[in-house]
């Protein structure tokens, strides 16, 4: 009898990739999944890093953690003796403009877990909502939010860095810079091609991710559909509005490129397609 195709597998032996970059995919694409499916499924992808945004259904990853393992040290372990995938990314839902307390309490319950797994990065938002043009007051409030967390990680010596996903003004150079400039440091940026390309176009987000590269360290693939009423957000890569190719050129073209993350938002998007069509799309263009 003969073993059944593992079509991953095949695919990661006899495809060479044409960009130069780590791929990484978010738990968003498979938000129903345990950590072990997640690990299994990124290395049958060849996938190098995972960002964890939801775990069996949820999005509060502390409480979903804690009730795996019986610490963040047992975590730990897991995942070194596990898999070779790196958990790279634990991302919370902290909003730097309209926070309250108990979103800057929740946020801190993240950092055992990611100190102890060595996670590089904690994901926060600049701005959940309707889109809106920032005024005075969040303005001011990202620039609180940002200077507390970076008193807290040095006040306890922790290794873990914030990452400021660009929901709708971080990503925007005027923005970014002018926060960065109150604060005297310029926060780790995620660049998230939904966002950016649903508002400023190809040739403005281009022109936007040239300009602030030096500063993204993570970007987030998608390709925007054509927006009906009802209709989906995001399109399999390659098949929405998107000039992809010609994003990830500038990815590669000067220095080192960004860590690439799929971000498949089954969590939301219900109707999507199952993630490996996504992950054959990217195949079938020899980017993965």
């Amino acid at each position: 009898m003969k073993e059944p195709v593992n079509l991953a597998q095949q695919a990661k032996q006899t495809h060479k990739r044409i960009y130069d970059v780590k791929w990484a995919y978010s738990s968003m694409g498979m938000p129903e999944a345990d950590l072990a499916t997640l690990l299994n499924v990124a290395e049958g992808w060849g996938i190098e890093e995972l960002e964890l945004r939801t775990l069996e259904d949820s999005i509060d990853l502390p409480d979903v953690l804690a009730k795996r393992f019986q610490s963040p040290i047992e975590f730990a372990s897991y995942l070194e003796r596990s898999s070779s995938v790196e958990v790279s990314v634990l991302s919370g839902s902290l909003r730097l403009a309209k926070n309250v307390g108990k979103d800057r309490a929740d946020f801190l319950a993240y950092v055992p877990w990611a100190e102890a797994a060595g996670v590089k990065w904690l994901r926060a938002f600049d701005f959940v909502g309707p889109y809106a043009p920032w005024t005075e007051e969040m303005f001011e409030q990202a620039v609180d939010t940002l200077r507390w967390w970076k008193m807290e990680k040095e006040k306890h010596g922790w290794s873990v860095e914030i990452l400021v996903e660009g929901h709708h003004r971080m990503f925007y150079p005027d923005m970014y810079y002018r926060v960065g400039a109150a604060l005297g440091w310029n926060p780790p940026l995620l660049y998230d091609l939904g966002h950016a390309l649903s508002e400023l176009g190809n040739e403005g987000a281009l022109a936007t991710y040239q300009e602030l590269r030096h500063h993204i360290p993570r970007v987030h693939l998608k390709d925007p559909a054509v927006v009906v009423p009802g209709g989906m957000k995001h399109s399999i890569p390659g098949q929405g509005t998107g000039n992809l190719e010609e994003l990830m050129d500038a990815f590669v073209a000067q220095g080192t490129p960004p860590v690439v993350t799929l971000e498949w938002e089954r969590q939301w998007e219900k109707r999507l397609p199952e993630l490996s069509v996504a992950f054959e799309a990217l195949r079938a263009k020899h980017w993965l």
